[in-house]
């Protein structure tokens, strides 16, 4: 009986989920040979690295390189598949529709409500992991600024000091992602870039 190529869908964006009406020979279908996975609308083009027959036969599971394009489609084809009969497989091709789901473009804007919230928690576990209120640039902090962006100003008091990057300051306010009112003993001549940690002196809390 000859078998179908019936479906194909991407689990992410680095899989192809192939999959027949009927068991094909595992040898037929096992190489990254025995495939193509070609652009059919919008989509980048891609290489199949891996192919291998999954716990239920009649499935494959493709690896391509580089990802899939979120909201693309691809024709995935099974160039050398076969029955136990030796009969090649009838069709052999299948559109697969990539979702976005696995895909973060880079228009895409995260919930307004849901970022200070994720980053409120990466601080508080920063701080139990180094016992000491820490956080990092949202942006880079340029000779001139006196008020620094970061991820979450958690723990750290509305007046005090410490180190941004390498550099010694305090500052005398804060909002919930900013410290202001900086001040530094030394003239900065460099830009602190952004992702440099921003750490709490302790021992400043109350006497700046």
């Amino acid at each position: 009986m000859a078998i179908a190529l019936l479906s194909a869908t991407a689990p992410s964006g680095t899989t192809v989920l192939a999959t027949f009406d009927v068991a094909p020979v595992a040898a037929s279908v096992n190489g990254a040979d025995d495939w193509t996975v070609v652009p059919a609308a919008l989509g980048g083009a891609v290489a199949v690295t891996a192919a291998v027959v999954q716990g239920d036969p009649k499935q494959v599971l493709l690896t391509v390189t580089p990802a899939l394009t979120g909201g693309a489609s691809y024709t995935v084809t099974a160039v050398d598949a076969v029955d136990g009969g030796g009969a090649p497989a009838i069709p052999n091709v299948a559109v697969a529709a990539v979702s976005t789901a696995f895909v973060l473009p880079e228009s895409t804007e995260w919930p307004a409500r849901f970022l200070p919230s994720l980053l409120h928690a990466f601080g508080r576990e920063m701080q139990i992991l180094d016992g000491e209120p820490r956080t990092k640039l949202l942006s880079a902090l340029g000779p001139s600024d006196v008020a620094a962006s970061v991820e979450s100003t958690l723990g750290f008091p509305s007046a005090g000091g410490g180190w941004i990057g390498r550099q010694r300051c305090s500052w005398t306010a804060k909002a919930q992602q900013t410290l202001s009112g900086l001040t530094f003993p030394a003239p900065r001549l460099h830009t602190v870039p952004a992702g440099s940690d921003v750490v709490l002196d302790p021992a400043s809390v109350g006497v700046v």
